[in-house]
């Protein structure tokens, strides 16, 4: 009886022991970074531009779209998504962060009547075929939403530069956007009046 006790306690000090000793070895992940090995855009192209008046009436500058992340992976699996700015050739204007997803840059032209064009960012989505836009002023040196964003559904379909344009316009002294009809299958535009922010 002594025997299967001593027995026992010896199984049960080594059990002890072993397990003891797997908690307090090191564990042995590699935690180091590793660095991509894609380089992200950080400088304007000269080729791609769009030329706009938002110091004043007088003076055009050039507008660039500047990647400034890569994407990694798919963003709706876990993944980061690419990351854009504005960028002016004048360095007196502030850059523009756009976040997520390509888009197209329009000039709007002079919305809110200060003599200086507005700024539209047709943006595409991380996943799907809602693009978005917004539209955004110079003010005080600083870049203000003077339109929300509203959502454009494509259906996954291109969209011209055409309908790009024909998303937000004003008549008389009124600004418009044609908002497509979320409920309706051929998303036909809905023209509403906007007040500007």
């Amino acid at each position: 009886m002594k025997r299967i006790l001593a027995t026992t306690l010896l199984l049960i000090v080594a059990c002890g022991k072993q397990e003891n000793n797997q908690l307090t070895e090191p564990a042995t992940h590699d935690n180091t970074s590793k660095i991509s090995d894609k380089s992200a855009i950080t400088e304007p192209s000269t080729e791609a531009f769009l030329e706009i008046a938002v110091l004043n009436e007088t003076e055009k500058i050039k507008a660039y779209l500047i990647q400034t992340k890569t994407q990694e992976g798919n963003p709706a699996e876990g993944g980061t998504s690419a990351e854009y700015i504005v960028r002016f050739n004048n360095p007196s204007i502030p850059e523009l962060n756009i976040g997520c997803c390509e888009a197209t840059l329009i000039n709007e032209g002079d919305l809110d009547n200060d003599k200086k064009d507005e700024l539209s960012v047709f943006s595409a989505p991380m996943n799907g075929c809602l693009y978005s836009m917004t539209t955004y002023t110079l003010k005080q040196g600083k870049w203000k939403t003077i339109i929300e964003p509203f959502i454009i559904p494509t259906a996954c379909e291109d969209y011209s530069l055409e309908q790009i344009n024909s998303l937000i316009y004003k008549e008389g002294e009124e600004v418009y956007i044609n908002e497509p009809d979320i409920n309706d299958e051929n998303f036909t535009p809905i023209k509403k009046e906007i007040k500007l922010n």
